[in-house]
């Protein structure tokens, strides 16, 4: 890396919704979906935290992380990696 070159470390996208209608989650849910690389440079992998995130489908949630891969490709750091 040289002095003036940018990459990559890590990002963080958070999503958060209302509780579920059964009351078993707090008043509002959160999914963190965190990016982060190994080396500078190199293609990241991703964390899901949760806070009590619900979901009917299975869709549902790949749709939310397809969602946040895309937020994650329209940073400027990570449009120079691909």
């Amino acid at each position: 890396m040289t002095d003036h070159e940018l990459n990559f470390d890590r990002g963080v996208i958070r999503f958060t919704q209302d509780g579920n209608t059964l009351g078993t989650t707090g008043d509002v849910e959160a999914l963190e979906i965190r990016a982060e690389t190994q080396e500078f440079g190199g293609e990241p992998f991703f964390v899901l935290k949760t806070e009590g995130w619900s979901f009917d489908t299975i869709d549902d949630l790949v749709d939310v992380v397809w969602r946040a891969m895309e937020l994650y490709r329209q940073c400027p750091v990570a449009k120079e990696m691909e």
